[in-house]
């Protein structure tokens, strides 16, 4: 497994723990680590999360 792969379970874990807060639909960001593998802190809401189907920092690309 790599960074990239290890970023998006880690993000999947904190969806679901944002459901069992009951704050997904919070407007407030949350942390996610960015999926590109450079483990970089993206604030976005969870909704925005979904939305995007992920998340990236401002010029950082999906692993291919």
């Amino acid at each position: 497994m790599d960074r990239a792969q290890l970023a998006r379970i880690v993000n999947e874990k904190i969806l679901g723990l944002a459901d069992r807060l009951e704050a997904r639909s919070d407007p407030a960001p949350l942390g996610f680590l960015c999926e590109c593998g450079c483990w970089g802190i993206v604030e976005i809401t969870a909704a925005e999360y979904e939305r995007a189907g992920g998340a990236l920092l401002p010029g950082h690309t999906p692993p291919r």
